[in-house]
Parts: structure tokens; sequence; C-alpha cells
């Protein structure tokens, strides 16, 4: 009975959930943005280039009036 007592009152506690789920919340966002990073890293090249450029370009535009 005692141990059954025991086993119940265990199973209730809360304390120290928050010792397991915020370091899993953090593993789970940190491979998500792995992830992300994976699918959206030659897009955002891309883009950043696209930028780099246009910018090179209206500079020497600029410089050259």
């Amino acid at each position: 009975m005692k141990t059954l007592h025991m086993l119940k009152n265990f199973w209730r506690d809360e304390n120290g959930g928050q010792v397991v789920e915020w370091p899993l919340i953090a593993a789970l966002l940190g491979i998500a943005v792995i992830a992300a990073w994976g699918a959206l890293k030659d897009d955002l090249n891309s883009a950043l280039g696209s930028i780099g450029t246009a910018i090179t370009t209206k500079t020497g535009e600029i410089l050259s009036s």
C-alpha cells in the first residue's frame, strides 16, 4: 500500500518538470533554425547578392555623375 501511495505521489509531482521542458524547447528551436537555414540559404544568398549588386551599381552611377 505504501509503495502504491508513493508511486501515485511521484506521478502527480510536477516539480522539476521545467528542468526538462526548457532545454527540450531550446533544442527543438535550434533544430528548426538549422532546418530553415538549410532550406532557405540559397534564396537568401541570391537575394542578398542582388541587393549588393544593386547598391554597387547605383553607387557607381552616382559617383560617375
